[in-house]
């Protein structure tokens, strides 16, 4: 399990160098209390990874100060200043769609798509009804 977790391994690589067959992995994970081991394991990793992160983040600032104070050119100078003055990261890429724009169609899931074009109406049509003997063929 700790291949798995801390190497980010397929199923088949991490058995592969624990010496365990696939079989034995999920015969095992069908196992409660190992199937929570792995994921106490995950969750640990996860803890450790965030708590690194912050101390890095605490680090680069650190490292940035003192960049700015000792550097001896301007342009290490201005990445020490780059770094303190940035800001967080910027909204992404706005899109904008015109739904009113003809050929539109937004079906949510689930929801069927009806169209509606017009029924002729008597004045508009022939006069000939498509039940009238004519219509039928040699049948009527």
């Amino acid at each position: 399990m700790q291949y798995r977790v801390e190497n980010n391994l397929t199923i088949g690589e991490a058995c592969k160098l624990a010496g365990y067959s696939e079989a034995g992995w999920y015969l095992a994970m069908k196992r409660p209390h190992v199937a929570q081991e792995l994921e106490n394991m995950v969750a640990a990793y996860i803890a450790k990874a965030s708590a690194r992160r912050e101390y890095m983040k605490a680090r680069a600032y650190h490292l940035a100060e003192e960049l700015l104070e000792t550097a001896e050119t301007k342009a290490e100078k201005w990445k020490g200043v780059e770094f303190w003055t940035r800001e967080g990261p910027k909204a992404g890429a706005q899109v904008v769609v015109n739904v009113e724009s003809p050929g539109y169609a937004y079906r949510r899931p689930g929801e069927r798509l009806v169209d509606v074009t017009p029924m002729p109406t008597d004045a508009q049509s022939d006069g000939q009804d498509d039940e009238s003997p004519q219509n039928k063929g040699d049948d009527a």
